[in-house]
């Protein structure tokens, strides 16, 4: 049994077994990546997929496999009376599939246990967050050179995953926001056919995975020339994500680190053009817990990965977001984004 589900199973009664059906949690606690789910036990842990997989998945140490086929049912142990299980993981048709097959089975909601374990991250993780992260900064860098009047964002986004998959990446972390002129005023705008103009705001936010880990990352360029307005908005928002960063270490609120930043760009008086929340945790997925949002109690452990990342939005006209990706540390945070943040004029 490996240290993650000893984790987890820790204080688990003996007639009880968590229930992971996510993709990733599976793969956090069993290092499966394919198709099925986990039972964990005090005693064992049980992994249901099909034939597809089984062969795989039988590699696996300390976990046994169970062929769906033979009907899922069969394959929970009999002490098994109480299962937990993550509420916002699970889909309705799976769980009232497991009631029906499962009669005398209680069913608890658990989203903590099983989600929040994932939070703080250990070394492999966070070396692999790193490479993830150095792969698409490194990128990033190099498309910067095709960033030129008349060249489309679509053409800039291709470029970005191109260079990225030939670097060893094995996907994007999610499709690359390369928002440009009054596209950029849009957080998450798609890429389009827009060829990019003297003037323009461009908003780079982009990620992609490694060995299953992701990395984020976002950076505001101009393009050949600068207003003072677009100047003044800039330094705001860098001026808030200083602020953010100052106040990611462990024991800081999730809440206080975004007011942190959230107060300087309310005092500039641009309040209502900042309309998400500081950062969010990164690891197998991009958006995971914690999220540094207004509202969150959670307290900062080190070795969390999140990203701190304020903005500044004007419809119609441009946006500017500066995202770092950060390890949660004792007294700051490790910054894995190491690219300028002064404005770049290209």
């Amino acid at each position: 049994m490996n240290n993650r589900i000893l984790k987890l199973t820790e204080n688990l009664k003996p007639d009880a077994a968590y229930y992971i059906s996510d993709e990733k949690c599976v793969r956090y606690y069993s290092g499966f990546s394919g198709e099925g789910s986990l039972l964990v036990t005090a005693e064992k842990s049980v992994l249901f997929t099909d034939f597809r997989y089984t062969e795989a998945a039988e590699r696996l140490d300390g976990i046994e496999v169970y062929d769906v086929a033979g009907g899922m049912e069969k394959g929970f142990p009999t002490f098994v009376k109480n299962v937990l299980l993550c509420e916002s993981q699970i889909t309705l048709s799976l769980f009232k599939k497991l009631q029906a097959l499962l009669p005398e089975v209680e069913f608890i909601s658990d989203d903590g246990a099983i989600a929040n374990t994932r939070m703080v991250k250990d070394e492999e993780e966070l070396n692999l967050i790193r490479r993830a992260s150095d792969i698409a900064e490194n990128a990033y860098e190099e498309m910067l050179n095709m960033v030129k009047v008349g060249v489309t964002e679509k053409q800039l986004a291709f470029e970005f995953e191109w260079l990225c998959r030939r670097a060893g990446a094995e996907a994007m972390s999610f499709d690359m926001v390369a928002a440009s002129g009054p596209n950029s005023s849009m957080p998450h705008a798609l890429v389009t056919d827009r060829a990019l103009q003297s003037g323009d705001f461009i908003t780079f936010d982009f990620g992609c995975v490694y060995n299953g880990y992701c990395s984020d990352m976002t950076r505001t360029v101009a393009l050949g020339k600068c207003s003072d307005e677009q100047r003044e908005i800039y330094q705001i928002v860098l001026e808030a994500q200083m602020a953010g960063l100052a106040q990611v270490h462990a024991g800081v609120l999730c809440k206080d680190a975004d007011a942190a930043a959230r107060n300087v760009i309310k005092k500039a008086g641009y309040g209502k053009c900042f309309g998400h929340s500081l950062g969010h945790g990164v690891g197998l997925k991009v958006h995971e817990a914690p999220n540094l949002s207004s509202k969150s109690e959670l307290v900062l452990k080190e070795n969390m990965v999140v990203t701190v990342e304020p903005g500044i939005y004007i419809p119609g006209k441009f946006g500017v977001r500066i995202e770092d990706l950060v390890v949660v540390g004792k007294q700051n945070c490790e910054i894995l984004t190491k690219n300028c943040k002064d404005l770049l004029i290209i």
